[in-house]
């Protein structure tokens, strides 16, 4: 298996670079540390449970991180948060967002409130 160690932390100096501003919202999915705002520190606790899941402290939410609600926490996640604060991706608590179009699959409704 390859290490993505480097790529990862290249990954996350970048999203650094890029979200020099952070986007205030309320506490909802991808507020993984539950401040009640998604800002860098959430990318980064997410990218270090990726990384290294013991390395997170308990209050790390693993619900939240998991943006896209496909059942696990991976780069995509990372990817839709960065996006959502960058006010690329749509805010996710909208039921007509497509991050959180559960797959038939699950049998599941994004509004019933995952």
């Amino acid at each position: 298996m390859r290490d993505n160690t480097p790529y990862l932390r290249r990954m996350v100096l970048s999203l650094l670079l890029l979200l020099a501003v952070t986007a205030a919202s309320a506490a909802r999915i991808g507020d993984v540390n539950g401040d009640g705002q998604r800002t860098v520190g959430d990318v980064m606790q997410t990218v270090t449970y990726i990384m290294s899941p013991s390395d997170v402290d308990e209050s790390f939410d693993t619900n939240a991180a998991d943006v896209n609600r496909d059942g696990s926490v991976s780069v995509v996640d990372v990817m839709l948060l960065v996006g959502i604060i960058m006010g690329q991706e749509e805010e996710p608590d909208d039921p007509d967002n497509p991050i959180l179009d559960i797959d038939d699959r699950t049998g599941a409704d994004p509004a019933d409130g995952l």
